[in-house]
């Protein structure tokens, strides 16, 4: 039985980290046998967050993008 994750990924103003760890995530997940998906939750950024995030979703289809038009802030995104 292949073991499969779903990952949410909540982000606000991470143009400097969101790269480097959704990459190290894939690894790790990738290393443990993981089929997986990552949802990252661009919550109204005000910086580069969403276009990273669109380039690396455009790079792996298991990696999906959500916009949110206003700051919800970190508890509406796992609903």
């Amino acid at each position: 039985m292949e073991r499969s994750i779903s990952l949410i990924m909540p982000a606000y103003n991470e143009e400097e980290a969101i790269e480097f760890t959704v990459r190290s995530v894939k690894e790790k997940l990738k290393q443990h046998g993981f089929d997986y998906e990552i949802l990252i939750f661009d919550d109204a950024s005000n910086d580069q967050t969403g276009e990273i995030a669109e380039k690396l979703s455009a790079e792996d289809p298991k990696i999906k993008i959500f916009h949110n038009s206003i700051n919800m802030n970190l508890g509406y995104n796992f609903l």
